[in-house]
């Protein structure tokens, strides 16, 4: 992935189900910061002190510029809310997208899941964010684990 990328572009690691705690969540440039945020990752979770993580896995994305994301609560695929946020937040985070276009947005995404995909009782979170060619991005679909208030 990382050859395929202009030099320079900056990335962020972060691993599931761990909520970006400790020191997990990184914004690196090389393989080299990959290769040595991982090996620092590994010794914390499995070195000498005892922890309660598993690391499953990593995911490496490239950073956007805007990472302001507004996040949408479905129920049975039928949205509720955004969490933690006003619409004064959403404004600001993604101008000139209304609450009902995301809405719709994420909808769309939502009606796109096979019907066995949701873990928690049909409960997901949907995270967007505008990428910087302009256009609404799902940055991640949480349905584990998720804060939903």
């Amino acid at each position: 992935m990382m050859d395929k990328q202009p030099p320079g572009t900056r990335y962020i690691m972060k691993p599931g189900h761990t909520t970006n705690s400790k020191h997990f969540k990184k914004y690196v440039s090389t393989p080299e910061e990959v290769d040595a945020h991982l090996k620092n990752v590994m010794n914390d979770i499995y070195g000498n002190t005892p922890t309660c993580y598993e690391l499953r896995y990593m995911m490496l994305q490239v950073r956007v510029s805007n990472n302001k994301e507004v996040k949408l609560v479905f129920l049975n695929k039928q949205f509720s809310h955004m969490v933690s946020t006003t619409v004064k937040a959403v404004a600001m985070s993604l101008p000139g997208v209304s609450t009902d276009e995301l809405v719709s947005f994420a909808t769309d995404v939502i009606n796109g899941l096979p019907d066995d995909e949701y873990i928690l009782d049909g409960l997901v979170r949907v995270d967007i964010f505008r990428s910087d060619e302009g256009t609404l991005v799902v940055n991640e679909l949480e349905s584990l684990e998720a804060t939903y208030y």
